[in-house]
């Protein structure tokens, strides 16, 4: 079931981040639970954290934050922290239906433009299948370098 975060689901959307923070570039930075905290409610206080819900569990979740396009106040943009399901999930549809969801909320809230983002180390090219064939164009690209 598809449903809105809760705060009691706060300790296992974190626990999905850790797992998720050991496929990122910057998994040998101190993984902080409380600034996780933080972004989760930062994105509830938004409207914008869904939740995969399995028998009261969540084992999956989206979750983003909403801002203005840079040049137009008038034009909402929302930005995907992150997008996760848990592996024994991932060959359901529980992704999919986490992305429509966050994508109808999105829309319902006037967010015009809503950007999904993907990691070269997990899993790229099924996930630029799944948002090419949902209607999602390349964009921008993202470059990171240690300073």
């Amino acid at each position: 079931m598809i449903r809105d975060c809760e705060t009691k689901d706060i300790p296992a959307l974190v626990a999905m981040s850790k797992t998720f923070w050991q496929y990122t570039l910057y998994k040998d930075e101190e993984f902080q639970e409380d600034a996780v905290e933080g972004m989760i409610l930062a994105s509830i206080k938004d409207n914008l954290c869904i939740v995969y819900d399995v028998e009261g569990n969540a084992q999956g979740f989206v979750c983003g934050i909403k801002g203005y396009l840079m040049a137009n106040f008038d034009v909402l943009v929302g930005t995907e922290l992150a997008w996760w399901v848990n592996q024994e999930f991932r060959n359901t549809s529980a992704g999919l239906k986490l992305l429509k969801a966050i994508e109808r909320r999105a829309k319902s809230l006037q967010i015009k433009y809503w950007n999904m983002a993907y990691m070269n180390s997990s899993m790229p090219e099924s996930i630029k299948k799944i948002y090419e064939s949902m209607g999602y164009k390349e964009n921008e690209c993202l470059y990171t370098k240690v300073l």
